[in-house]
C-alpha cells in the first residue's frame, strides 16, 4: 500500500428503496420537484426499482460519466420520459408529455 492510501474497511448498512422513502413523504411533496440520482453506476438499478406510475418527478438528473448508458435511457423511455440534455457527467430528463417551456 502506498503511504498516501487509507486502508479499506468493510461495513454493512442497511437500504431502503427509493419509492419507500417517497410512499412516506409523498404527502408533502408537491408536483413540480427534482430527482437526482447520483450512485456511482448503479443508477439502472435504482430507477427499476422507481414506480413510476405513482411517481412523477418534473425534471430527472441521472449521473452517466461516460454519457452511453442505453439501459438508463431505454428504462425511461418506457416510463413516459425523454432525454432533454446533458449536463457536465449527467443526463437530464423530462417526461414526454413536458417540453422545456413548461418548466
Amino acid at each position: 500500500m502506498r503511504e498516501n492510501m487509507h486502508p479499506m474497511h468493510s461495513k454493512i448498512v442497511n437500504c431502503v428503496r427509493l419509492d419507500s422513502i417517497y410512499q412516506k413523504v409523498s404527502a408533502v411533496i408537491y408536483e413540480d420537484y427534482f430527482l437526482s440520482i447520483d450512485v456511482e453506476g448503479d443508477e439502472y438499478n435504482v430507477l427499476r426499482s422507481i414506480d413510476f406510475r405513482n411517481f412523477h418527478p418534473k425534471l430527472i438528473c441521472v449521473e452517466d460519466i461516460a454519457g452511453n448508458n442505453t439501459d438508463v435511457r431505454a428504462l425511461l423511455l418506457e416510463n413516459n420520459y425523454h432525454f432533454y440534455k446533458r449536463c457536465g457527467l449527467s443526463d437530464l430528463y423530462l417526461p414526454s408529455t413536458l417540453s422545456v417551456q413548461n418548466l
